[in-house]
């Protein structure tokens, strides 16, 4: 072999090694590597971007699962929450409970930082606005176990918000029957609205926040829960302004400040409205470190009210209902539309439960509803109307008899029409029996009782059964009697005389 072919076997040789060890070098794990000086350079991550090891060995992945939330979005100064819960996965075979070691790495400012939890771990950070900007950024975490720390079980990363305004809602509430939708609310009803903030501010007092509501550009209170009452029906924006100054010492009130300054042009203009212009973000920034502005849009509507039930052809003391045969109900009702009405069919003097309560099905433009109903069942019944609209439930109960037309036995409506009629005849009867016996003329009768003792003891019942009717004859003839007594003044000196004459004749 000349000195050419030696040259050119070993230029060979060295090549097929170098292929090899590259080979065996892409082949190793990754999970050994770590990750030193990480520096965010960006306000957005790419999402096919890892911070840590983009592959796992398939014999680690099949043990656990992270799970990754945070409380996002916060604005800027304020505390953000980040959970971690680790499980194990329907091919786990291990049952006893391990510690992990939980790593943290957000690309926000590059902090790292490190807890030891059993499966559920959690951290809170508050980046400060004088190293971080506002935007979009990426919270990696990876478990190990506490015992093997080159072992990684899993990895999860997710995206969380900094803000630069406040972040919250509005919380509006109002003590409705019925709510058909969460913005629509009723007139003459108390409306309290209040924000609720999301951002969590530690050791800043609650007396450095602002708050200034407006209702459609106009301020109209200063306070931090507005209760209002609208009387008429109308809509409008609500727009509720928080500042938040994070200096030692709070500031006065800015709302309050403001509606008293506007207050005070009104009255020398004679105006009867004031208005103060909405703020825009170079004035806040001047006044306040923080500051958020949450809007909705409100409709309030009359809510239903006098309403009545009436069937129609049918007088309203007429409550029978032929059986099978169709009953029209003609429903009518004072404020907003749209409304709807749906019934409740149960038996007499019963209630309906309030989770069988019937919805309606459609809303129409209008206050008055023809509704037709079919009953199957002889029986007395309670007819149950819910009446709806937005903002408002009428409960209406009617009580009704189903009869059968078509039988020739009707008891629960003859039996009661006859016992009247024989109760009227009866009355009359007597009226007239009465009237008779007071036509009569009064004669009065010598009582002759020669043997007073045999008639008190002896048990007589024919003598008690004259008594009685004696007594009802003299409350008849009492008003005769003495009328008689008054136009004779002689009566009491003549009648001893004829019981006397009496006496003697029947002797």
């Amino acid at each position: 072999m000349d000195v050419t072919q030696m040259e050119t076997f070993m230029f060979f040789s060295i090549g097929i090694s170098f292929i090899v060890a590259c080979q065996r070098k892409q082949d190793l794990p990754l999970t050994t590597q770590t990750i030193k000086n990480v520096t965010a350079t960006s306000a957005t991550v790419d999402d096919n971007i890892s911070v840590f090891p983009i592959t796992l060995a398939p014999s680690q992945l099949d043990h656990y699962e992270l799970t990754l939330m945070n409380s996002g979005p916060v604005v800027i100064d304020s505390a953000i929450t980040f959970m971690a819960h680790l499980s194990k996965t329907n091919f786990s075979q291990e049952s006893e409970t391990k510690l992990f070691i939980f790593q943290w790495l957000n690309m926000a400012d590059a902090q790292k930082l490190q807890t030891v939890n059993a499966s559920t771990s959690e951290v809170s950070i508050t980046f400060d606005n004088h190293k971080v900007l506002p935007g979009e950024y990426t919270m990696t975490v990876a478990a190990f176990p506490i015992n093997d720390s080159a072992k990684m079980v899993a990895y999860k990363t997710t995206k969380f918000v900094l803000t630069e305004r406040l972040n919250g809602d509005l919380i509006l509430k109002q003590h409705l029957d019925y709510q058909r939708y969460p913005a629509v609310f009723s007139t003459k009803e108390i409306l309290t609205a209040a924000g609720d903030l999301h951002d969590i501010f530690l050791g800043y007092r609650k007396e450095s926040f602002n708050y200034c509501w407006y209702k459609n550009g106009l301020l109209i209170s200063p306070e931090k829960i507005l209760r209002y009452n609208v009387t008429k029906s109308e809509s409008f924006t609500l727009t509720l302004f928080i500042g938040l100054n994070l200096n030692s010492s709070p500031k006065s009130n800015f709302c309050n400040d403001s509606l008293t300054r506007s207050r005070q042009l009104a009255e020398v203009d004679n105006m009867k409205s004031y208005k103060l212009s909405k703020y825009n973000a170079a004035d806040v920034k001047c006044v306040f470190s923080k500051c958020g502005q949450f809007e909705q849009f409100l409709i309030l509507k009359n809510a239903l009210h006098s309403c009545d039930i009436r069937r129609v052809g049918f007088e309203s003391w007429d409550k029978g209902i032929a059986l099978g045969k169709p009953t029209v109900f003609n429903i009518t009702c004072l404020g907003s539309s749209p409304s709807a009405v749906c019934f409740n069919i149960t038996a007499v003097n019963s209630s309906v439960p309030s989770s069988n309560v019937c919805s309606p099905q459609v809303f129409l433009n209008t206050l008055n509803h023809l509704e037709t109903i079919h009953l199957f069942n002889v029986s007395w019944i309670d007819v149950h109307v819910f009446i709806y609209n937005d903002v408002s439930r009428i409960h209406l109960v009617e009580t009704f008899y189903i009869y059968d037309s078509d039988a020739q036995n009707l008891p629960a409506l003859v039996f009661p029409i006859v016992f009247g009629i024989f109760g009227i005849l009866v009355i009359l009867v007597g009226v007239a029996y009465i009237m008779k016996i007071r036509k009569k003329p009064y004669v009065e009768v010598a009582d002759f009782d020669f043997h007073p003792g045999l008639t008190e003891n002896q048990p007589n019942g024919n003598s008690k059964l004259s008594v009685i009717v004696n007594t009802i004859k003299n409350l008849f003839s009492r008003n005769k009697h003495v009328s008689n007594q008054r136009t004779s003044k002689n009566d009491d000196s003549t009648r001893p005389l004829r019981r006397e004459s009496n006496c003697y004749d029947s002797l």
